[in-house]
C-alpha cells in the first residue's frame, strides 16, 4: 500500500482525510460551527465532538440514537469531566437516560463526573421524574426546569 499525502487544503483526521470545510463545518439551529467531528447520525440523532471534546447532541436520544451517543461518550472519557451539550435534544426516552446514567457511573469510577450542558426542558423533565438529576452536574438548565 502506498501512502499519498492529502491534496492542498485537505486535512488528516482520526478517521481519514477530510475535504476542506465539507466535514468540519456544521449548522446547528442558526449557528455555523467549525472544526467539529461528526461521530454519527441517523434518522433521529446527530452526535458531534467539538475541538474541546464536548459531546454535542441534536435530535432524539432514543433506541436508535443511544448507541451513537454511547460511542461519543466513550471516546471522550478520561480523567476530566465528560461534557454533553443537550440544548438541541428534542426528545429523550429510557434508552437515552440509560446512556447518560452509564456514563455517570463510569465517570464516578474515575473520580470525575458528567456535565449536562443546556439540557432541554424535555431532558430536565425526564431527570426530574426519574429522580436522577443528582447523578449529573447540570449547567444552564431552562428556568422552568430548575
Amino acid at each position: 500500500m502506498r501512502l499519498v499525502p492529502p491534496r492542498a487544503g485537505y486535512r488528516i483526521g482520526r478517521f481519514g482525510v477530510f475535504a476542506p470545510q465539507a466535514s468540519s463545518t456544521f449548522v446547528m439551529g442558526n449557528m455555523e460551527i467549525h472544526d467539529m467531528e461528526e461521530i454519527g447520525k441517523n434518522e433521529s440523532i446527530r452526535v458531534l465532538l467539538d475541538p474541546n471534546g464536548v459531546v454535542i447532541v441534536e435530535g432524539d436520544i432514543d433506541l436508535a440514537g443511544g448507541p451513537l451517543l454511547d460511542t461519543a461518550i466513550v471516546r471522550v472519557e478520561g480523567p476530566n469531566p465528560v461534557v454533553i451539550d443537550l440544548a438541541a435534544v428534542e426528545f429523550i426516552d429510557s434508552s437515552g437516560l440509560r446512556s447518560l446514567l452509564a456514563a455517570s457511573r463510569r465517570a464516578e469510577s474515575r473520580n470525575t463526573h458528567v456535565v449536562l450542558r443546556k439540557p432541554s426542558t424535555g431532558v430536565m423533565r425526564l431527570l426530574s421524574i426519574t429522580g436522577t438529576t443528582e447523578q449529573f452536574t447540570v449547567q444552564d438548565a431552562p428556568e422552568a426546569a430548575e
